[in-house]
């Protein structure tokens, strides 16, 4: 117990050097993301270090390159990021709020983007995902032989993660139509998040990981798959935003030459 603190407690302050030290020093004024983005720059920069954190022992366990132990160790990482997002969104929400009127307001062209990467959740709404999220990461109502797989498949789940926070810093700088590689991370960003949230967890954990171990006779299982039931349907939607508002990025819907400005 005593080293999984000492694990939450590296990562909770590594999180807050990451922060802080990404916290914008100067924005462009014309630029409406950036205007907007203040706020959450130095979030999005927490986020990709969180992304490759568990994308690293996710994939490696798959590998077989980190032991089980490892693992459970290292969701003391993601735990310390979960409440870190909270505090984090909680404290900046009315100041992002207060910034995103202020810009739709005074700007007569915002950002076509800015709905799906310039936007701070509710505070409540993160806590509910968030603990939902930490019960799926603990194995809670799938223990047994099992009970790494929820860890497994989170951290896994977290590659999407890293290239809609990428693709998020281009269309904060403004570069998302002026090269092919903000293309490539916004296809990678919908395949992945369509493998990982979609695929994986529907086909791979409800059909053979969860239901085959669930107890069906407990009114605590069936409130649990009901909240993930709720985690998957917020996933479906949005995978939906996703594809309608990258879809000109897609293969065939991209010309360097015309996005140029």
């Amino acid at each position: 117990m005593l080293l999984w603190l000492l694990h939450f407690t590296f990562w909770y302050i590594m999180y807050m050097i990451v922060y802080y030290k990404c916290s914008p020093r100067h924005i462009d004024p014309s630029s409406t993301a950036q205007r907007k983005g203040v706020t959450e720059l130095p979030k999005c920069m927490c986020q990709i270090v969180h992304a490759l954190y568990t994308c690293a022992y996710g994939y490696g366990y798959f590998l077989d390159w980190f032991s089980i132990e490892t693992l459970y160790m290292a969701r003391a990482g993601s735990t310390a990021f979960l409440f870190f997002d909270f505090i984090y969104t909680w404290r900046n929400y009315d100041r992002f709020k207060a910034i995103s009127e202020f810009t739709e307001q005074y700007h007569s062209r915002p950002s076509k983007h800015t709905s799906a990467f310039l936007n701070t959740h509710h505070p409540g709404g993160v806590a509910f995902h968030h603990i939902i999220t930490l019960l799926f990461l603990y194995g809670f109502r799938f223990g047994g032989t099992v009970t790494i797989s929820g860890c497994v498949l989170f951290f896994q789940g977290e590659l999407p993660v890293f290239f809609l926070q990428v693709f998020w810093l281009y269309c904060y700088y403004g570069l998302q139509d002026t090269t092919r590689v903000a293309s490539l991370v916004s296809n990678l960003a919908v395949f992945t998040y369509f493998l990982c949230r979609i695929v994986m967890f529907l086909g791979y954990f409800l059909v053979a990981i969860f239901f085959p171990h669930m107890d069906f006779s407990s009114p605590v299982s069936w409130a649990f798959t009901g909240l993930l039931a709720v985690i998957f349907w917020f996933n479906w939607m949005w995978f939906e935003g996703l594809v309608k508002q990258n879809k000109e990025y897609f293969p065939g819907g991209y010309c360097a030459e015309d996005q140029i400005v």
